[in-house]
């Protein structure tokens, strides 16, 4: 005990900016972000906020536990985020935002943070699909006429680094490319210094931290990126005239000009296609993640009603070419890999398809007289049966050489398609044998 004390007087004989120093290295080292393939619908699960973090110098005691708290709160700047009936894990695994814990208990007993941010669903209605649970209320529900019981959807508690809030109003920006009626529908209480009332007295209050100017630069991504959001409450230490310009702002229309909407994706389009393999990708990816964007906020109505036939009908032109343009590079991808890889990209090609095909009949709701040609279907057919012929014993080989001969009919000089057609006839010949001795050995 007389050594750890000697130990203890040594550090706080030290000067302040030193000590202060010291603290940081131990309990502030988060390492730098790496990038991954967010937004391309890979399952990699819930990316962690990687560190070397050592709190063992908390437990010394209470002049050390409250200096390097203080440090540790100040640098990490860490913000709890909790939302109930949001199912914010598709969310989650699409962006890649680091997390410090996903464990709930210990998201909620944490008491060090600058800023928390509660979601929740507007009463009486919902965001995406109903929550499939086992209530007997599913028997007659009816989501035009019935909102899920609050409380009873999926829950989320989890902890990020101020590092990442821009990252966090980015993935909620996105919401409505997932879920309809997230723009319309999610209620945002953020509470700036989100400190309990009453802390121990080894514990240091922040509240002199909430600067003005820190203030507006922890509402900047917030008040910046997010648009539509017009169920907004903004409270705890924070000026009165900045929380109602942040709340302002977040409610104002993100798109506004239906003539700049098309032009911008024509743009992503064009510069995607002409694009190296490497990085026609990411543009593809990000261009059909803003169309699902724009196709899913509350502006789209708007576009539509101010755009009227023409911007509606260059819109579903845009979006169903494009989801197919962003299947090719990702089928040169699956032409390299193996085969529990195959699937997961092949789950991208299959929603990106289906999402195609399902725009046609919605957009035509709302005005569309778009019909894709001939070639544009073929190239629908051939995406499906390579894919279909990567897969390979995962689906019937007739599901291939189906979907190809509809290809090579709506599009019989198409080289691509022919060439195609070879290799599943090839490839289904070559399965036949196999396929017939399998037979044999088990009536044997």
């Amino acid at each position: 005990m007389a050594n750890k004390q000697a130990e203890f007087s040594r550090l706080l004989d030290l000067p302040g900016e030193i000590r202060n120093h010291i603290y940081r290295e131990v309990l502030c080292c988060f390492d730098p972000i790496v990038p991954t393939a967010a937004g391309f619908g890979i399952n990699q699960g819930v990316i962690p906020a990687t560190h070397s973090v050592d709190i063992a110098i908390l437990r010394t005691c209470r002049q050390v536990h409250r200096e390097a708290y203080d440090v540790m709160v100040k640098t990490n700047q860490f913000i709890k985020i909790s939302s109930v009936d949001i199912d914010l894990a598709r969310l989650l695994l699409s962006s890649g935002l680091p997390v410090v814990t996903m464990d709930r208990a210990v998201a909620g007993q944490f008491q060090g943070c600058v800023m928390s941010v509660d979601l929740s669903v507007v009463p009486g209605d919902w965001v995406g699909q109903p929550w499939d649970g086992d209530g007997h209320w599913e028997e007659d529900f009816n989501e035009e006429i019935h909102a899920q019981p609050a409380g009873t959807g999926p829950q989320f508690n989890f902890l990020i680094l101020g590092r990442d809030w821009s990252s966090f109003c980015h993935m909620l920006s996105e919401g409505t490319a997932f879920f309809e009626r997230f723009e319309k529908n999610v209620k945002i209480e953020l509470k700036m210094n989100a400190w309990p009332e009453h802390i121990p007295d080894y514990k240091a209050t922040i509240a002199h931290y909430f600067t003005a100017d820190r203030q507006a630069t922890l509402l900047g991504s917030f008040g910046s990126i997010l648009r539509n959001f017009e169920n907004v409450v903004i409270g705890g230490t924070i000026d009165e005239h900045l929380a109602i310009s942040t709340v302002r702002a977040v409610a104002g229309r993100q798109w506004t000009s239906h003539e700049d909407v098309i032009h911008e994706l024509s743009a992503r389009k064009d510069t995607a296609k002409t694009a190296s393999s490497q990085d026609s990708l990411q543009m593809y990816m990000d261009a059909v993640m803003l169309m699902r964007r724009i196709y899913g906020s509350a502006d789209f109505s708007r576009l539509v009603e101010e755009g009227d036939v023409a911007f509606v009908s260059s819109f579903a032109e845009l979006y169903f070419t494009v989801l197919l343009d962003a299947c090719q590079p990702i089928l040169e991808i699956m032409r390299s890999l193996e085969f529990v890889r195959l699937q997961a990209w092949s789950n991208v090609i299959y929603e990106h398809v289906s999402l195609a095909q399902e725009s046609l009949d919605n957009l035509a709701e709302d005005g569309s007289i778009y019909e894709p040609t001939s070639v544009v279907m073929a190239q629908l057919a051939y995406i499906i049966a390579v894919c279909s012929r990567l897969l390979g014993q995962a689906l019937p080989q007739d599901h291939a050489v189906d979907t190809i001969m509809t290809a090579v009919r709506l599009n019989p000089t198409d080289a691509a398609i022919l060439a195609e057609r070879d290799r599943i006839t090839g490839w289904r010949r070559a399965l036949v044998p196999t396929t017939r001795v399998s037979i044999r050995s088990a009536l044997e």
